[in-house]
């Protein structure tokens, strides 16, 4: 349906794709496995939106204006179960398509709510939205991210498009140990045998990018689900080196036979705890051949903070020089 405008001349923020809403839409999406929220963790909501205007028709954003009251209210909130209409009616003028099915108010937290208009957001450009929040004690149950558009119009008079929606950890950029936590793994164990010719630690199971990280714990467990081995590693700066399995068990030191085994790998840093890491892995065979320990890495507790604080510190007769 040709509704007045030329989608091919709107560039996305990244990428080809984004989406457009009018009055009542939704926009939702559920989290799934390990990309849930985590409670009490802060987090950071950013999006970007961008103002249409149809000149063409008497609907679908075709005010000049957009003032008040012609104005649009952009919500984003967290909820327990997917939002639903009153009534699944798809015209824009019936009061069942606007209203939603009333829900317990605790089943809902609304962590944006943006009054969009053009003296605010003029017509033609990209702006990105910004909001932070504090994940509730039962994050877990908030599995559903909501996104709504409301106008104060009749007519349906506001549209707008939707790009790069996110929602990341958020603490202090200054932090050695803040952002996102991405480690790598090779997902698999090689014991040293007679006939190797690469030996551990290279083959043993490992996780590495863990710079931003100041606590790891690490789990292995047989494909009955009983703990294998433990392992943690703590560090104020950031884990900078790998941390191996060696293929024993947490008893005694006894190699596990070949087989396969879970992984789970939990970590910390000035964000909070980041989801947990896991998957299955391939344990190769027993090692016969010499014996070939994983390295052991010994981490101060001294922080040293990174060049982009404000004010020069100094710590363990070294000055740390600010970065304006």
């Amino acid at each position: 349906m040709n509704i007045g405008i030329n989608y091919d001349k709107i560039d996305a923020v990244t990428g080809f794709n984004y989406v457009g809403m009018m009055k009542c839409e939704l926009v939702q999406q559920q989290f799934s496995g390990s990309n849930k929220l985590i409670k009490n963790n802060t987090y950071q909501l950013k999006m970007f939106i961008r103002p249409v205007i149809y000149k063409t028709y008497g609907y679908y954003g075709s005010s000049l204006s957009w003032s008040n009251p012609n104005f649009g209210i952009l919500t984003v909130k967290l909820r327990k179960s997917k939002m639903r209409y009153s009534i699944e009616n798809t015209i824009c003028s019936s009061s069942n398509y606007c209203d939603k099915l009333s829900e317990n108010s605790g089943n809902t937290i609304q962590i944006l709510n943006e009054t969009i208009t053009l003296n605010i957001y003029p017509n033609g450009n990209w702006y990105e939205l910004n909001a932070t929040f504090k994940a509730p004690s039962d994050a877990e149950s908030y599995d559903w991210v909501v996104i709504e558009l409301s106008d104060q119009e009749s007519n349906c008079d506001t549209y707008i498009l939707i790009d790069d929606v996110s929602i990341t950890m958020d603490c202090d950029d200054c932090s050695r140990t803040s952002g996102c936590m991405n480690p790598s793994t090779n997902d698999v164990h090689w014991a040293c045998s007679a006939e190797a010719t690469n030996c551990a630690p290279n083959n043993y199971l490992k996780f590495w990018n863990l710079d931003n990280v100041k606590k790891a714990e690490l789990y292995i467990y047989n494909v009955n689900s009983a703990l294998i081995s433990s392992s943690v590693v703590k560090s104020e700066n950031g884990i900078t080196n790998p941390i191996y399995w060696d293929g024993k068990n947490i008893n005694g030191g006894f190699e596990m036979v070949p087989g396969p085994y879970l992984y789970e790998l939990h970590m910390w840093n000035d964000c909070g705890k980041a989801p947990v890491f896991k998957n299955s892995f391939e344990k190769s065979h027993f090692g016969t051949g010499p014996s070939s320990y994983p390295p052991v890495y010994e981490y101060s507790d001294i922080i040293t903070p990174k060049a982009c604080c404000q004010n020069d510190i100094y710590v363990d007769n070294i000055t740390w020089k600010a970065r304006v």
